[in-house]
């Protein structure tokens, strides 16, 4: 099976399983310098069950497509068959993050806690090219919220651990609940860097934000902790349809540090990154306008800067993300809303228009206040880089904020 279909898909998986012109700096943003913002260097001390899979190691861009090729084979071992044996990590993890307090309103106090996806870093969350239309940061301070925005581990300036046995989405779910711990004890500010000019950072209400993996992982906050989840808006996600459109060689993989060597020369190999801004369009992008409501497509500039934002991948982080319980959430009591691109190639074939089954979200969310979907026209996976994206972030506050949060 498709390793990045099973990243879209893991809840029904896991039912049958049980050079850039932009800054290098994943700190860098539309924001950097705004007295709002403060980098914060977060050590989240972390216990996870991770696994040794059966895989091919990426030691060369020739290995990186052979991986994938692997991955995507009709033959290709279940994830499962590919476990070797369980292990446990512990340690501590330095997570590079970006925390912006709102001066607007009365939900300063309400913090949204954003987790980017596979492929980018945390600058897909705030995009230097005209934010108050790109930039979901910008919007959500406009809107009065505070937001945290963090590189994941193995991510911009976040600790890049081994590829294999250590970077894995268990792990991952463990840093997200230990930085909401942080932000819930009112630590934060503890970590900021030098020179802050903001004194405190309090909040009574948690709202976790993803895309994509980070959208699984962010549900795993919900299925796992859901006590410790006040809500939760969930974009480039369903737990409804199958999709069959996104294969690990859609990306065209090359080993990191051969891709870029200044860019990505720290990371060991074993992480991988798409070759080209093409491949980045195959899986992110849509030229498709909906002409009902006249948004859609993106410009160029939109899609140099996604390449410009590439990430690389740990090579076990897809595989690992079935690992997760993304099934039922029986403490979770918010609200919860998945937003969905509608010309999403990789989590709905390039169509995500009536793939949602609601009796099965009620069934998996018993105890939400509100569940929500909604879709963003004219829009491919990675939502905040297409004509319009604004609309979508309103949406998303507006249904917040109906539901007090």
């Amino acid at each position: 099976m498709a390793v990045a279909a099973v990243v879209a898909l893991t809840v029904l998986w896991s039912k049958h399983t049980k050079g850039s012109a932009v800054p290098t700096s994943s700190l860098t943003s539309a924001h950097h310098g705004d007295p709002r913002c403060v980098d914060v260097m977060l050590p989240v001390s972390v216990t996870s069950q991770n696994a040794v899979y059966d895989i091919v190691q990426i030691d060369t861009s020739i290995d990186a497509i052979a991986y994938a090729l692997d991955m995507d084979s009709r033959s290709a071992p279940s994830i499962e068959e590919r476990i070797l044996r369980n292990i446990t990590v512990s340690d501590t993890y330095n997570i590079a993050a970006k925390l912006c307090i709102s001066r607007n309103g009365g939900k300063k106090n309400h913090l949204q806690i954003a987790t980017h996806g596979g492929v980018f870093d945390s600058r897909y969350w705030d995009a230097r090219i005209n934010p108050e239309e790109h930039s979901w940061v910008h919007n959500a301070l406009a809107a009065g919220y505070s937001i945290l925005t963090y590189d994941r581990l193995g991510n911009g300036n976040s600790d890049k651990p081994d590829p294999y046995q250590v970077n894995q989405i268990p792990l991952a779910l463990e840093i997200l609940r230990g930085i909401t711990k942080i932000a819930r004890e009112g630590h934060l500010m503890k970590y900021a860097s030098p020179g802050s000019k903001q004194s405190k950072a309090q909040f009574d209400r948690i709202i976790h934000v993803g895309h994509s993996l980070g959208s699984a992982i962010s549900l795993g906050m919900v299925t796992t902790y859901g006590n410790e989840s006040d809500g939760a808006v969930l974009t480039g996600w369903t737990t409804t349809y199958q999709s069959t459109g996104g294969k690990t060689t859609t990306f065209d993989l090359q080993l990191a540090s051969e891709n870029d060597p200044k860019l990505f020369g720290d990371f060991p190999n074993g992480y991988a990154v798409p070759s080209t801004a093409s491949a980045i369009q195959t899986g992110f992008f849509s030229t498709r306008r909906n002409h009902t409501v006249g948004i859609g497509g993106f410009t160029p500039e939109l899609l140099e800067y996604g390449n410009s934002i590439k990430s690389p991948i740990g090579a076990a982080e897809l595989l690992s993300a079935t690992r997760l319980n993304l099934g039922l959430a029986p403490d979770f009591s918010g609200p919860i809303q998945f937003v969905l691109a509608e010309y999403d190639w990789l989590v709905c074939d390039g169509d995500c228009k009536g793939t949602t089954n609601m009796t099965l979200l009620e069934q998996l969310y018993p105890k939400a206040t509100d569940i929500n979907v909604y879709t963003q026209p004219g829009t491919g996976h990675g939502l905040p880089l297409h004509r319009g994206a604004n609309i979508g972030f309103k949406a998303s506050f507006d249904w917040l904020d109906r539901n007090g949060l």
